[in-house]
């Protein structure tokens, strides 16, 4: 039976064999082995304890004994593992048949086969328990969660120490045995990246970084680390990703808060920039990443005497040095130093030959030299090479269209959406460009994913306010920037678009509200002057009406709107004298765009039949 058992088995396992190279006879032993050593072990028991003579059958299955009984299980002993295990045993008639003699031999025999039931057992048990030790698989056998849990701390205790030895190899060794224990623990992640970076092996690190900080509860240490390893490498947009989220987190340290100040200068949000500044400084920052990030600040404020002597305070060995000569060339160019711009960007393009920003500085460059095909040459080129960077590609969209070619920052645009971090800001800029085109409804689109995707983000209700006011929906447009100003009421800009929404509703007294909260946080902006006495007329207070338009005028480089309206209103109080005072005034200011001004002029000379002449003058010059 177990003959017909072998050979089933060898012409099952043929075609393995042939894939194998190995005979399937051999795999049809292997797989028998186990059998064939219990039935090896009984034949030797019965032989010692019978005291008979053996003789061990042929290939025929016939069976031969003298002076006993051959045991039952003699004939299914398999002729391979007998000859291992009784190798003296010589072919006989009847194929192996050689003859053993009662007791002669047995305990050798018993022995030699318990050695190689050992081996074989202690070779399985070694493979399984290195297996469960250091692959352990789910499908497997795998030790209890206790067993698992105090080798796992074990492996973390003895990395831990090898790392405040400063031994990174051994202990980056340590944390991947315990890895493979627990594939999802972050922190082990994080560590295996500090002592790979420490190794200098920086892609590994940003690698073993990223996988600590993914899903969502991730670890806080690490998104502050990976910020930094992004604005060291100059991708400020990647590095303001994950800033943003160790802030949302609640675990940004100062250098973090530093960073996002540094990203939202790029996005041209002076007021979110100086306040992630001011809890930077609070929070101790110092260092190379504060002062980059400050003489960013400062360039945006227009200081660039301040932001050169910052950069150039930065070591020139400190891994911050190409961002802060990439900075530095923006504030010569700023300044009018082209020929040191130039310097400065030969200087730059060999530390950072595919940096982004650096392609971005050089569109911009070239659109304020006024090379507008070149720039828009170069910005092709730019988004081709920096197709799989979604980041890089949102600033070069911003800066086309900073530059007045939004058809191709639309263009450079597509794509943007499906990274989650710039869905928001990637519809918010189409938004604008569509409003700027006067296509409301595509920019209304727009809107529509932005809310979306962050329901309370300012820049998308923002956007989505504008598109009311141009779809001539008001009301809704209120309702936007009240949300906006519940989360920053510092905003100038936000209530001056507020008072601009009330006025259409006729709401002026609201209006007047919000027009004077603006000028309170920007007491020199002539608009919102202008602005505050308009609404003052339009609620029926002339007298504060004329201070405030007044104080416009002053602010206002070429005041022809508020010396105009100054003159109506000392038209409608009657003071004729005054009123002509005030247009020519405006007239003054700006001839080309005084057309209301000499109008009425030109109507009171009429009246007054005062200098007919120079009455006609003005209405012709109207």
């Amino acid at each position: 039976m177990f003959g017909r058992v072998v050979r089933l088995l060898r012409r099952a396992l043929r075609p393995v064999g042939r894939i194998l190279v190995v005979p399937a006879r051999w795999l049809a032993h292997l797989v028998m082995l186990p059998v064939d050593v219990a039935f090896l072990f009984f034949d030797v028991l019965v032989v010692n304890l019978k005291k008979t003579r053996l003789f061990v059958n042929d290939c025929r299955g016939k069976d031969s004994y003298i002076g006993g009984v051959c045991p039952p299980a003699r004939k299914y002993t398999n002729r391979f593992l007998f000859r291992l295990v009784c190798p003296e045993m010589g072919s006989g008639p009847h194929g192996v048949g050689a003859v053993c003699r009662a007791g002669e031999g047995v305990r050798f025999h018993l022995i030699r086969g318990a050695c190689v039931a050992l081996v074989i057992g202690a070779v399985t048990f070694g493979v399984y328990w290195a297996g469960v030790r250091y692959w352990p698989t789910p499908g497997g056998r795998l030790p209890d969660a206790e067993k698992i849990q105090r080798l796992f701390a074990e492996r973390v205790r003895e990395g831990d120490a090898a790392l405040a030895q400063q031994d990174y190899k051994r202990a980056r060794t340590l944390y991947l045995r315990a890895l493979t224990l627990r594939g999802t623990d972050r922190e082990l992640r994080y560590k295996i990246g500090v002592c790979a970076a420490e190794l200098g092996d920086a892609d590994v690190a940003l690698a073993y970084f990223m996988g600590a900080v993914e899903g969502e509860a991730p670890y806080l240490p690490a998104l502050n680390t990976v910020a930094l390893r992004f604005y060291e490498r100059g991708d400020i947009g990647m590095a303001g990703a994950f800033a943003s989220r160790a802030v949302e987190a609640g675990g940004a340290d100062a250098q973090t808060h530093a960073i996002l100040a540094d990203r939202y200068v790029w996005m041209d949000r002076a007021e979110d920039a100086a306040a992630q500044m001011e809890l930077a400084q609070s929070k101790g920052a110092t260092g190379e990443v504060l002062t980059v990030a400050r003489a960013h600040l400062l360039m945006l404020q227009k200081d660039l005497e301040g932001a050169e002597a910052l950069l150039e305070a930065i070591p020139e060995d400190s891994p911050l040095t190409p961002l802060a000569g990439l900075y530095r060339l923006d504030v010569l160019w700023h300044a009018g130093r082209r020929e040191e711009a130039i310097e400065q960007f030969q200087a730059v393009a060999g530390k950072f030959s595919n940096l982004p920003w650096l392609a971005l500085v050089l569109v911009d460059s070239e659109f304020k030299a006024g090379q507008r095909r070149q720039a828009t040459a170069v910005a092709q080129q730019v988004a081709k090479r920096f197709a799989d960077s979604p980041f890089a590609r949102l600033d070069l969209a911003k800066t086309l269209s900073r530059n007045g070619e939004d058809g191709l920052a639309l263009e450079v645009l597509d794509g943007c959406e499906q990274e989650k971090a710039l869905r928001v800001p990637a519809a918010v800029l189409a938004g604008e460009i569509y409003l700027r085109r006067g296509l409301p409804y595509l920019a209304a689109e727009q809107s529509e994913r932005a809310l979306i995707a962050g329901p309370t983000d300012q820049t998308a209700l923002m956007l989505a306010a504008r598109v009311a006011l141009q779809s001539g929906e008001p009301e809704q447009a209120v309702r936007h920037l009240r949300q906006v100003l519940d989360g920053a009421p510092e905003r100038a800009e936000t209530w001056f678009l507020l008072a601009t929404a009330q006025k259409t509703t006729r709401d002026f007294d609201g209006a007047v509200a919000s027009l004077q909260k603006a000028c309170e946080l920007q007491p020199n902006a002539g608009q919102f002057r202008l602005e505050l006495g308009l609404a003052l007329i339009g609620a029926g207070k002339p007298e504060q009406a004329r201070e405030q338009l007044l104080k416009a005028a002053e602010l206002t480089p070429r005041p022809v709107v508020p010396y105009t309206h100054l003159g109506v209103l000392a038209q409608q109080a009657g003071d004729n004298a005054l009123a002509r005072e005030y247009y020519g005034k405006a007239i003054q200011a700006a001839p080309e765009r005084a057309t209301i001004a000499a109008n009425n002029l030109a109507e009171l000379l009429l009246h007054a039949d005062e200098d007919i002449p120079l009455a006609l003058a003005f209405a012709y010059s109207a």
